[in-house]
């Protein structure tokens, strides 16, 4: 598994896994993305994840956004939100996935329905994915469309193929079928490598979250703004390459 911090302004990482058997390959960058309200906090990941397997068969998706409520006054909450699409660049099929349920209607008899924890979906065929990186800016930039609607997919091809539903904290439902369910599948969890294995990029040896844990708050600022400032000089001297590639040199 790759990893690099490559822009600091934007906050920028790419990634690239790669698997012992060939099975697969992962790879995109998620550029951070975030805004505050007047009681909430709303925060995400642009920036597409790509997954090829060994026959071929190339998967594009984005990730969800999140809330976060009651940041000034109220219950704190926090809650999925926005829409997730996946692209089948392939075979030409789409998975389109909005998130929030919750509709409140209605001025002086307000009635509720729905749930902020639930969300609904459909897999389609889509019309030909001739151009997927003019498509990636459209779909997965800071600038893309938000969909809050089914009714608001323009691309779909015949009917559906299969509906999705469930909650992001209970179960997941294709076509009928239940992929997941929080009671019967057990998450697996993450284990810190110690010792040796540890790699001396690991983030654990920053010398300013080493500083910052020791509550030396002045040291710790002093090797953030030298970390930072390595990360301006690389990402100049990675466009000064690109831009020397681009004359041919």
């Amino acid at each position: 598994m790759y990893c690099e911090h490559t822009s600091h302004h934007p906050p920028v990482t790419n990634f690239h896994v790669q698997p012992p058997d060939g099975s697969y390959d992962y790879w995109g960058f998620y550029e951070f993305s975030g805004s505050m309200g007047a009681n909430h906090l709303k925060s995400g990941l642009r920036g597409p994840n790509n997954i090829r397997f060994a026959d071929g068969h190339h998967i594009r998706f984005k990730s969800v956004d999140f809330k976060l409520g009651g940041t000034v006054m109220g219950e704190r909450t926090i809650e999925a939100c926005g829409h997730i699409v996946f692209e089948d660049l392939t075979y030409n099929r789409k998975a389109v996935i909005v998130f929030s349920t919750y509709k409140k209607t209605g001025f002086w008899r307000k009635t509720e329905s729905g749930r902020k924890d639930e969300f609904t979906g459909v897999i389609y065929n889509c019309e030909p994915i001739i151009n997927p990186a003019a498509s990636a800016k459209l779909l997965y930039g800071k600038s893309a469309a938000e969909i809050t609607d089914l009714k608001q997919i323009k691309d779909m091809v015949g009917k559906p193929l299969d509906e999705i539903e469930g909650s992001w904290l209970r179960s997941l439902n294709i076509g009928g079928r239940k992929y997941w369910d929080i009671d019967g599948d057990v998450p697996l969890r993450q284990t810190p490598i110690l010792g040796s294995a540890v790699l001396p990029s690991d983030w654990r040896f920053r010398e300013d979250l080493l500083w910052l844990k020791y509550d030396y708050m002045k040291i710790a600022q002093k090797w953030k703004f030298r970390m930072e400032e390595q990360q301006r000089h690389d990402r100049r001297l990675r466009l000064k390459r690109k831009e020397e590639r681009a004359k041919g040199y």
